[in-house]
């Protein structure tokens, strides 16, 4: 032929039929056998050939299935699908292989919360048999388990002792059990049924090792997602229930995750701000300091590394306003790298309240101590006066009208400036009531006729006829009136009638009063104005609550809890546009005050002894006047030591004092309530009225507790010294 044969690249032996290439370079030549020359080539050679090129082809075509399997289960991974979906494709994938010399029998195991048991997850060709069987492998029993004890691959041809577990009914079987490893974990097995005598196959194990490590990087990224889940559901399970807000930033200052608390401070939802930078969203600063920074705090973290936190800080709101927070911003670092940070805060806002109120109760305490101090100076001046006008008045004739009026009205301004000095003192330090005996008739008619003097409203009274007293602290129950009658008046711009009504009720349970049961005295505060809104009836008490512009919202706070202190209740009825009334409920006394004929107040006589404790020359004087006036013999002490020396020494000289009136406070002395303690240890029975310019001093309120029998709150006038001593001493 003229051709020469350089190399015999495919034979067909069958078809006597050899493919060669050729030394002209003319390509691939197909001929037959005998136009070959036999002294080119051996038969052997040219078989050992073909069987090399063979072998090539089937491995080439192996590892293309062997990728083809490796991609199919890496695209698998990527799919939304559940995770025991996912395990049952790749076991489908697996005994697909055609040239493996499997049976279509096979199953995948899992080690789940006890590291050393292998559970079935999912099976092929084992329908109908009992799984239970299988269900659970420890390590180390049946061939599963062994494999995944040693940690390494085992394949049987038959079933032989180490076939712990069987399936009943099933023919003769091998199996290759492959241990899913990760690192040097074990994390399942899977087990390939074969056909009996099928002998162990390198290229197979070899397969077989890359699916286990391609199926353990699919287990172990799952595993890890379903964990971040649960890490994830359980971090927003924490933090859903935290009075702090919390957000986290990636390591570009993007935020990733938001807490409820974080989203109602802020005023933001989280899908709003995900994976957006939020530095200028937040504001960083004291309240001095309304302008945003070059750098956030949260770029600071990020660059350096460095945890950063304040205690007086402002975050924008998404609505524009500034959030008073403290916060701690914290790095979170890999490898010395920030990947992120995770920031807490709360609301200060409260904090930030609460602290300016201390800052106004400290002033206000100073202020406090201020006015009462100044207070019970004046108060102490007004008992002087008090009781000079009170004596002048007994002494003069009583056919001299013009100066009879000229001192009852200087005993009225007095009057009126012990309730300004009650009040300078409920201002200054809130105040409990020093209760007395008073007519409720003359008081609430003399209380709502001053409180709307002057004004274009009148006041009609209607008062039972059998109307009883009540025992109240006259200058704050004036407060009371006075306010309610102030909110009437402003409703009637106009002008017109207040109806004041004043009876004797009794109170029961049915009621629904949150008062005892008994007698109490009724006020009625009726006026046809404007009327109060609806919804703002159960908020009118409630402190700095007002509709005033000019209003503090405390008048009727006040008002309720001087009632409530006096063992009282008020309520109130309202109707827009025809009118308002406030009700009060006192409780009613079973005493009767004694009144003069004429209206005026008659000292009670009496007769005894009484010392008077004062460190003020001038109290001394005009009280030891009103004692001598009303029938009482008096000697002084200006302070506590010669009150206990006198006292004791009457005491000694069989002439005790019959009664002693202590004033409470003697500066740098015994005052009251140290001279009682000592005066009681000299006789347990002393009887001792305590007096004080401190009206609103809780001794003066719970004097019994003190070991007084009676209470003389500065100023006094002669009638009130003489009802408190015919009180306490019980002569004829």
């Amino acid at each position: 032929m003229g051709c020469t044969f350089e190399k015999i690249v495919h034979y067909w032996p069958e078809q006597n039929i050899a493919v060669h290439w050729g030394r002209s370079g003319k390509g691939f030549r197909v001929h037959p056998l005998e136009e070959i020359p036999g002294d080119r080539y051996k038969i052997e050679e040219l078989e050992t050939l073909i069987e090399e090129y063979r072998r090539t082809e089937e491995q080439l075509r192996r590892n293309h299935d062997t990728q083809a399997v490796i991609n199919a289960l890496l695209s698998l991974s990527l799919e939304e699908i559940p995770f025991h979906d996912l395990l049952q494709r790749c076991l489908s994938l697996l005994l697909s292989i055609q040239w493996l010399s499997f049976e279509s029998r096979g199953a995948i195991f899992l080690v789940e919360e006890d590291p050393e048991i292998l559970v079935l997850k999912v099976a092929n060709g084992l329908e109908g048999l009992d799984r239970k069987v299988c269900s659970e492998v420890p390590f180390g029993q049946c061939l599963c388990g062994k494999a995944a004890l040693a940690g390494e691959i085992l394949h049987v041809s038959s079933d032989d002792a180490r076939h712990e577990r069987k399936f009943d009914g099933m023919l003769p079987h091998g199996h290759y059990c492959i241990p899913i490893q990760y690192a040097d974990r074990v994390l399942g097995v899977i087990n390939i049924f074969v056909d009996a005598e099928h002998q162990r196959d390198p290229a197979e194990e070899e397969f077989l090792v890359t699916i286990a490590r391609t199926l353990a990087g699919i287990v172990v990224r799952r595993r890890t997602e379903e964990a971040l889940r649960k890490s994830e559901k359980k971090l927003r399970n924490i933090t859903s229930n935290l009075g702090e807000g919390i957000f986290v930033l990636d390591a570009f200052g993007r935020l990733v995750f938001m807490n409820p608390e974080a989203e109602r401070l802020l005023g933001v939802s989280e899908e709003a701000l995900l994976f957006h930078e939020i530095d200028d969203l937040v504001f960083v600063g004291g309240e001095a300091e309304r302008e945003v920074k070059d750098e956030s705090p949260f770029r600071q973290v990020l660059r350096s590394g460095m945890k950063c936190s304040s205690e007086d800080a402002l975050f924008h709101r998404r609505d524009g306003t500034l959030l008073p927070v403290a916060y701690v911003s914290t790095p979170f670092m890999e490898k010395g790298k920030v990947t992120g940070l995770i920031t807490a805060f709360r609301d200060i806002s409260e904090r930030k309240r609460l602290e300016k109120e201390l800052l106004k109760s400290q002033k206000d305490e100073s202020l406090g101590i201020l006015a009462g101090g100044v207070a019970h100076d004046f108060n102490n001046l007004l008992t002087a006066i008090w009781g000079n006008i009170n004596l002048a008045k007994i002494h003069i004739d009583p056919e001299d009208e013009i100066v009879y009026e000229r001192l009852t009205g200087a005993e009225e301004a007095v009057r009126r400036a012990k309730d300004l000095t009650q009040q300078l003192l409920i201002f200054a330090r809130g105040s409990r009531p020093v209760r007395k005996l008073i007519s409720s008739a003359r008081f609430v008619y003399g209380a709502v006729s001053f409180a709307l003097s002057g004004s274009n409203v009148r006041p009609s009274f209607h008062f039972d006829e059998d109307l009883k007293s009540f025992e109240i602290d006259e200058g704050l129950m004036n407060q009371v009136i006075h306010n309610l009658v102030v909110n009437a008046r402003d409703a009637m711009p106009e002008g017109g009638e207040i109806r004041i009504h004043c009876e004797n009720s009794v109170v029961r349970v049915s009621d629904d009063l949150p008062l005892e049961d008994g007698d109490y005295v009724k006020i009625s505060i009726q006026d046809p104005g404007t009327g109060i809104e609806k919804e703002n009836l159960p908020r009118i008490f409630e402190p700095f609550f007002t509709t005033k512009p000019e209003g503090n919202g405390l008048g009727l706070a006040t008002s309720y809890a001087i009632v409530r202190k006096h063992d009282g209740y008020i309520t109130v009825d309202s109707d827009v546009g025809a009118g308002t009334t406030f009700t009060i409920y006192l409780p009613a006394s079973s005493r009767t005050v004694v009144l003069q004929g004429g209206g005026g107040e008659i000292p009670f006589q009496g007769r005894g002894k009484i010392l008077v404790m004062d460190d003020e020359e001038m109290i001394r004087a005009v009280a030891g006047q009103m004692l001598t006036r009303i029938g009482y013999g008096v000697e002084f002490a200006a302070n506590g030591e010669e009150a206990i020396e006198y006292f004791e020494e009457a005491r000694m000289s069989d002439a005790p004092f019959d009664a002693v009136l202590l004033d409470l406070t003697i500066p740098g002395g015994l005052g009251g309530l140290k001279v009682i303690e000592r005066l009681r240890e000299i006789d347990p029975d002393v009887i001792a009225i305590v007096s004080s310019g401190y009206s609103d001093d809780p001794v003066m309120a719970d004097y019994e507790k003190y070991g007084f029998q009676g209470a003389l709150p500065k100023p006094y006038k002669i009638f009130e010294l003489s009802e408190v001593l015919h009180e306490v001493i019980h002569t004829e």
